[in-house]
């Protein structure tokens, strides 16, 4: 049962961590959502009646029947409660990596990202396109799939719209907007370093203490334990996606040694590295 469960996962956009690496379809729940917000783009579709929705805390707006809302990562909404659920998409574009991310190809999609952390609306002329492409995507990997979103993203920058939802942040709202940005986009790129707390509260120009609390007010959970799960998400890419040993894996990520990454491996995964490898090759067969 377990094996045939991590396979509906594996060929449902989800790694064997349980984390979606680059869209998943997602239905919101006739009941809304509230104060959310997260690392990635959110889609968010009204469909066949209006949506009311806030935005930045307090900004509230209405989605008309068949539209879109385009959310950058770190922005915080609410979906109000309707009577049909709702449907959206999840894009994790750090997924692209560096090397197309900071290139010339994604200079448009910078823009779009930039955009969208006041929250921007695709009026219906604008949205069919972008309904069609949902409605061809399918929650499992494949090129085909990969294309589309290649497509909607072309489609989103394409036709941008000019003003967003909320014509200014408040000033705390934007604060805790560039924390979120800045603390995860560093853990992200130095998860093989030492000394990162005392760095990442440099930049953000706040104590040592004082950014513990504000990281734990804003990601739920504390710095430690947050690090941690990047960690062991990216190991779990290296054992399915290189040859690399758990020596070296442990080593590329700081751990003290091979068997205090076990351990902590064992504690996120409830299996070991090995036993992950195995697994992983099996289900890409």
């Amino acid at each position: 049962m377990r094996d045939y469960h991590a396979k509906q996962q594996y060929r449902h956009v989800y790694d064997m961590g349980n984390e979606f690496i680059l869209f998943h379809k997602e239905g919101i729940p006739s009941k809304g959502l509230r104060n959310r917000f997260h690392p990635y783009t959110r889609l968010i579709f009204s469909g066949n009646s209006s949506l009311p929705v806030m935005v930045g805390g307090d900004n509230e707006f209405t989605l008309p029947p068949k539209t879109v809302l385009f959310l950058s990562p770190y922005m915080l909404y609410s979906i109000l409660p309707r009577q049909e659920k709702t449907n959206s998409l999840l894009l994790n574009l750090c997924s692209f990596g560096l090397n197309v991310t900071a290139s010339p190809f994604w200079e448009n999609v910078r823009g779009l990202l930039e955009s969208g952390k006041s929250g921007l609306h695709y009026p219906e002329d604008k949205s069919d396109f972008i309904y069609r492409v949902y409605n061809e995507i399918e929650n499992g990997f494949g090129l085909k799939n990969l294309s589309k979103i290649i497509e909607l993203l072309d489609h989103l920058t394409t036709y941008m719209p000019q003003n967003s939802i909320v014509d200014k942040l408040c000033n705390i709202h934007q604060n805790n907007l560039q924390f979120c940005q800045t603390a995860n986009e560093y853990i992200y790129s130095h998860l093989h370093c030492k000394g990162m707390v005392s760095e990442i509260a440099k930049q953000s120009h706040m104590s040592v203490s004082s950014f513990h609390q504000k990281f734990r007010q804003h990601f739920k959970e504390s710095f430690h334990s947050y690090l941690l799960k990047q960690k062991i998400h990216l190991a779990c890419n290296l054992l399915s996606t290189t040859s690399m040993t758990v020596a070296e894996i442990a080593e590329e990520l700081n751990f003290n040694s091979p068997s205090h990454f076990t351990v902590i491996f064992k504690q996120h995964r409830q299996t070991t590295p090995g036993a992950y490898r195995t697994q992983a090759m099996r289900l890409k067969n």
